[in-house]
């Protein structure tokens, strides 16, 4: 999935029986500004990888704040 861009339409995937699995969330700068994003693809079933040096400034701050978050939130 692009970082600039939001997933493709995810329910046709679960309809083929997969399970999506996001990796690197919080890279997604469209979803930065508001966490309900995170929260809508929790509840239909999204899975979230998240890259261990986002938790550090390897990526940037911004990056490392939305990681934190994510996890603070158990998403």
């Amino acid at each position: 999935m692009s970082y600039f861009n939001p997933p493709i339409n995810l329910f046709e995937i679960q309809l083929k029986g997969y399970k999506p699995i996001l990796a690197h969330p919080e890279r997604y700068n469209f979803y930065h500004n508001d966490l309900k994003n995170y929260y809508k693809l929790k509840k239909v079933g999204c899975l979230f990888q998240l890259n261990l040096l986002s938790l550090t400034e390897r990526y940037g701050k911004n990056v490392q704040k939305i990681s934190r978050k994510l996890i603070e939130k158990k998403l």
